[in-house]
């Protein structure tokens, strides 16, 4: 993997991590942070696996003719394999408390996103189409300035992972809320970004709304499902992945939960 993917990597992780602590820090719905960042980070890594490994099939390389493309990161990861193969894995930690999990992980996910879409200076990829908007940037020795589509998905989605810590931590939304917010706000902004990218076949926007649909489908379905129980406040229980009590955070020197 190249240095500059590593880097982004790196922050990547770091907003995952960091996002994840904050919510231990005042009760998230499930477990600590330290379990949900082993499972969050397993999802992510055997996503980025299988997403590369369609990547090469879809380019017409066997990965098990040549193997060592697949740590050719850079030359491309499939986003549905890879998006699929991360939620399902996700899930099957959290199996039994399913919604719950997903609620537990998706601002620090989205978060990630963010920091991965934000540090695209590193590798110079922000960049977009063509744009004469007074911020629009140029590529070195380049006089052709272009959207700056990196930075506008990385804000997009830090104020999408904002509003959701801020609404888990004043009103405790229903289960499966926060979640679906998550799903469909990514979505969405992908939608948005899309037709400014640099992009020979474009991306797999029927993907990315089919993420609208299901997220949207799953705000109502929670609202409506909390509505029929009388409180559209009622949060998710406070129960770890594999179903152990809570542990509520006392010690702000405990660096485990």
């Amino acid at each position: 993997m190249a240095f500059d993917l590593l880097i982004r990597a790196f922050l990547a992780v770091g907003a995952l991590w960091l996002v994840l602590r904050w919510e231990a820090k005042r009760g998230n719905a499930v477990e600590c942070a330290r379990d949900l960042f082993d499972a969050a980070l397993t999802a992510g890594a055997l996503g980025i696996l299988v997403g590369r490994i369609g990547a090469m099939l879809h380019a017409g390389v066997s990965p098990l003719t040549d193997p060592g493309q697949i740590l050719l990161v850079r030359s491309g990861i499939a986003t549905v394999p890879a998006a699929v193969t991360a939620v399902v894995t996700l899930g099957s930690f959290g199996r039994r408390h399913l919604w719950q999990t997903y609620d537990a992980v998706a601002p620090a996910a989205v978060a990630a996103l963010s920091a991965w879409q934000g540090s695209c200076f590193v590798g110079d990829a922000c960049l977009g189409i063509p744009s004469d908007l007074p911020w629009a940037i140029a590529l070195s020795g380049s006089d052709v300035t272009r959207h700056p589509v990196g930075i506008y998905e990385c804000l997009a989605l830090a104020a999408v992972a904002f509003g959701l810590v801020v609404v888990k931590q004043t009103r405790r939304p229903p289960v499966g809320m926060a979640s679906g917010i998550a799903l469909a706000g990514v979505g969405v902004i992908r939608l948005a970004m899309e037709p400014m990218k640099l992009s020979i076949d474009g991306g797999p926007t029927w993907f990315y709304a089919l993420a609208t649909a299901v997220g949207l489908a799953v705000v109502i379905g929670s609202w409506s499902r909390a509505k029929r129980h009388g409180s559209i406040e009622s949060g998710p229980e406070f129960v770890g992945i594999d179903g152990a009590e809570p542990r509520v955070d006392d010690d702000p020197l405990d660096d485990d939960h």
